[in-house]
């Protein structure tokens, strides 16, 4: 819990980043589309070439920061979930080496 609460707001802040700059391509696209007809005209492939690979590398590096913070929550949950199966065996070990445990209901639960 403490984790989660320490690196949300980091993960949160990458992700709004990354949606962000999500949009912005979008908006590049968009804008490329419905001026097609003076880009041609005027000859301004090579510019709008090169702010469509400007805000496209932009969104990728984004995106793999994004991605990078969201995939670091998967470990530390995985360590913890078997770290508290662990102190379930531990425990359930223990309630049988004192008689108030079955080993059967150990691995029914």
């Amino acid at each position: 819990m403490l984790f989660t609460r320490f690196v949300s707001p980091w993960v949160k802040k990458k992700n709004a980043a990354s949606l962000a700059s999500t949009g912005n391509l979008s908006a590049e696209v968009q804008e490329s589309l419905a001026n097609f007809k003076v880009v041609i005209a005027y000859n301004r492939r090579s510019y709008f070439r090169e702010r469509f690979d400007e805000v496209n590398n932009e969104n990728f590096n984004l995106s793999l920061k994004a991605g990078m913070a969201n995939n670091l929550f998967m470990p530390v949950y995985g360590f913890f979930s078997h770290i508290g199966q662990l102190i379930v065996l531990a425990f359930g070990i223990y309630l049988i080496s004192t008689n108030h445990f079955t080993v059967g209901l150990l691995i029914s639960f």
